[in-house]
């Protein structure tokens, strides 16, 4: 059975809501972004880094936050994103999956070919997630240069009728 019909038989009330599920329910697209972005400061910030907001999309050089760190001055590049895409398998256990595609969806577009888009996520050294579930993961550029339109979240998959705490900072 598809993704989509596993959908429809175990979270059928899910159906519609573009990724604003879980911790995004009840919140704006834009609000579902600040989110991802507060938990790659949370993050960064225990680890040692001081976060630096550009202005949104302004630079256009493929990250949302350039973190310094305190004592060693290292800076990272880092995309800060946020996922609500469930995929779900026969049993009813699930993933959630982020689109690595980037730009706007045009035909006049040159980055399209057909309906497809050619352009993936590029100018970061590390790429955040926070899923609808509240987990939250880290991805280098290494180890996703390679993927042409999706990643899973590192978590791996869930099964909801197992209990699977989450422990916030792990």
């Amino acid at each position: 059975m598809s993704s989509t019909k596993n959908q429809q038989k175990y979270f059928p009330e899910e159906i519609g809501k573009d990724g604003l599920i879980g911790i995004f329910e009840n919140f704006t697209k834009e609000q579902r972004t600040q989110m991802g972005v507060a938990a790659a400061y949370h993050y960064y910030s225990f680890k040692g880094y001081i976060p630096f907001t550009p202005p949104p999309d302004l630079q256009k050089a493929g990250y949302d936050l350039l973190m310094i760190h305190q004592v060693t001055k290292e800076q990272l590049r880092v995309e800060a994103k946020t996922c609500g895409n469930k995929i779900v398998y026969n049993d009813g256990s699930y993933n959630y999956a982020l689109g690595l595609k980037s730009g706007h969806y045009s035909k006049n577009n040159d980055l399209m070919e057909g309906n497809t888009c050619r352009k993936t996520f590029s100018g970061y050294d590390e790429l955040t997630l926070l899923d609808a579930d509240g987990r939250f993961c880290i991805f280098t550029y290494d180890e996703i240069k390679n993927h042409k339109h999706s990643v899973h979240h590192k978590g791996g998959s869930i099964n909801p009728n197992k209990s699977q705490a989450i422990i916030p900072g792990v």
